[in-house]
């Protein structure tokens, strides 16, 4: 009689390789973990125009693994190496459809948002991946920016205001931000 358990331990002993192992029944063989997915924090918005905003209309983001992709979906192309906080002024303000770039983090940290738009009261309604998470804003063609705590544009609202290309840190709504409107 054969013995097959002898033979494959022989094999393996001499260091040749074992292909086709029969495996006792009712085993299992653990697969492969498939990778890690890599996030998407950079994501890309329109303003919705006041009669969108009027019907109760929310935007519609599409996220990126980096920031330099989220540009380049807007015909924006930097190094892949770029961070939304390392982001030039002057690259900001050559793009006059950028309205504003929002960040999950202080002094634009962290995830981003690109916002763009012409800055004539139009604005977004945050879906749950990014309603409470606004915690800075990075002005570009907007110079007024109203942040309302709810998705509908009313309730608590903390505006900045000032120089394009500068980012402001949120204090009341910090993390609370469900809508904004831009005005120019």
């Amino acid at each position: 009689m054969f013995d097959v358990s002898k033979r494959i331990a022989r094999g393996a002993a001499v260091g040749v390789p074992m292909v086709g192992a029969v495996l006792p029944m009712g085993a299992v063989v653990a697969a492969d973990p498939a990778p890690p997915e890599v996030p998407k924090n950079h994501c890309v918005t329109s303003e919705l125009t006041p009669e969108q905003l009027a019907s109760g209309q929310r935007s519609t983001l599409t996220c990126f693994t980096t920031f330099a992709e989220a540009l380049a979906s807007r015909g924006i192309h930097v190094g892949e190496e770029v961070q939304p906080a390392g982001l030039s002024t002057e690259v900001i303000l050559s793009v006059s459809t950028l309205a504003a770039v929002h960040f999950d983090g202080n002094n634009g940290g962290g995830a981003s948002l690109l916002v763009y738009g012409d800055c004539t009261g139009g604005g977004i309604s945050l879906d749950s991946s990014w309603d409470n998470r606004i915690s800075s804003t990075r002005h570009a063609a907007c110079g007024t920016i109203k942040h309302f705590d709810s998705t509908s544009y009313s309730g608590t609202q903390e505006n900045t205001r000032g120089l394009y290309g500068n980012t402001f840190d949120l204090t009341t709504l910090n993390d609370r931000v469900g809508s904004a409107k831009y005005f120019a």
